[in-house]
């Protein structure tokens, strides 16, 4: 599935998505060890749209800003059956962070987001959506994603955005989940503190205390996992 390799040999961010760009479609790549000083230590989408990026793992990039591994800066596009993990950022958004505003759609879809870190909120994501912006995350899992000893959220959405969030499973390894936007929330397995605005929707599980062991045993295979196994 993943067919090239790409690097940036710990010395440069991998990609840069510029806004005079548009239609970019990535397919069966590795994306690793970009390294900047800005946003986006692996790939930033920076104002450019319909960016698709499919059968993609992108790991162990960093940056000492925000995004370790995607960052999509008023930029729309989709994530589709992809990992994002080992990434780390200085600030906000070890994985994957999202901000814009109406017409900068994101969609995530099918991926797993695991073992990012942060030194501020959203180790796993951290969306900050403008008004307009639709953001969907769609049968993704985020777990054992960590801020360190930072009692700061470990996935938060924020701003005032349309945010749906579908069958999906999100776990809150550091302070708690944070939702501060309009958003509609359906089927969706939610473990950890949670705090913020009411969810809108339904048939959400928020329990604290459901098992992770049958996830965090394949974690720890390498393999990551895109749902909790019975």
């Amino acid at each position: 599935m993943y067919k090239r390799q790409i690097s940036g040999n710990d010395q440069h961010r991998v990609f840069y998505i510029a806004s005079n760009s548009e239609s970019i479609q990535l397919s069966g790549l590795t994306i690793s060890n970009g390294l900047t000083s800005g946003d986006g230590g692996g790939i930033i989408v920076d104002g450019s749209r319909n960016v698709f990026l499919e059968n993609t793992r992108i790991i162990n990039n960093q940056s000492t800003a925000n995004g370790g591994g995607v960052y999509f800066s008023f930029g729309s596009g989709t994530i589709r059956n992809s990992e994002i993990s080992g990434n780390d950022a200085t600030l906000k958004a070890g994985g994957l962070g999202i901000t814009g505003s109406f017409g900068s759609d994101v969609t995530i879809d099918n991926v797993t987001i695991s073992g990012n870190t942060s030194d501020d909120e959203g180790a796993g994501f951290y969306v900050d959506a403008g008004n307009g912006q639709n953001v969907t995350f769609r049968y993704i899992t985020s777990a054992f994603n960590s801020t360190g000893d930072q009692q700061v959220a470990s996935n938060k959405v924020e701003s005032g955005g349309n945010i749906n969030i579908e069958s999906s499973i999100i776990v809150s390894s550091g302070f708690d989940l944070l939702f501060n936007a309009t958003n509609n929330v359906f089927n969706n397995t939610i473990i950890g503190n949670f705090s913020g605005v009411a969810l809108i929707g339904g048939n959400n599980l928020t329990e604290t205390g459901v098992a992770l062991s049958p996830l965090a045993a394949l974690n720890d295979t390498g393999l990551k996992v895109h749902e909790i196994e019975p």
